[in-house]
């Protein structure tokens, strides 16, 4: 599925497949993907609630939501908040924002390594993260989870990285 707009909102309810949208000033939603998502705005929020392989997610000025990713995540916020939740891990997943705060919500039943990094404020982590030699300080924190995995890389230039768990992301 795919939809291209210059101002308004795009809403997919659910979508068995792959969804491409482009919004460039309105926020961008999608419920459910079978497959990937290609979500992007310029001004406007990106929200998706469960997307079923990779997922590239993009704002100008805007937040991202991604409740449910059962796959690759790539998000980059120039100006927002990011919130992503890992139902399972298939592989390296990028997410940055220039001027906001990033939350990650991992499923602990999955294995990940993770780089986090905060310019500013400071990386939170509620999990038994096994840090690597210099891996852990108040903006910074690198390690393997569950004997580690696919590489998750989180970075806020201008704000905090929280990293929670949730045994009951897989929704």
């Amino acid at each position: 599925m795919k939809a291209r707009i210059e101002t308004g909102m795009i809403f997919f309810r659910r979508i068995d497949g792959n969804v491409d949208a482009q919004a460039e000033s309105g926020d961008v939603v999608v419920s459910r993907s079978t497959e990937s998502g290609n979500l992007r705005t310029v001004v406007g929020n990106v929200r998706i609630g469960m997307v079923g392989r990779h997922a590239r997610l993009e704002t100008d000025n805007g937040n991202i939501e991604l409740q449910t990713a059962h796959g690759v995540v790539e998000a980059n916020a120039t100006e927002g908040d990011i919130d992503a939740g890992f139902a399972t891990i298939t592989g390296q997943s990028r997410i940055v924002t220039k001027v906001g705060n990033i939350t990650a919500t991992m499923n602990p039943s999955e294995s990940f390594s993770i780089e986090a990094k905060a310019c500013w404020e400071k990386v939170r982590n509620q999990l038994a993260i096994q840090t690597n030699k210099d891996g852990s300080g108040r903006r910074h924190l690198n390690g393997d989870y569950n004997g580690g995995g696919p590489l998750i890389e989180l970075k806020a230039s201008g704000g905090s990285v929280s990293i929670n768990s949730d045994p009951y992301i897989d929704g």
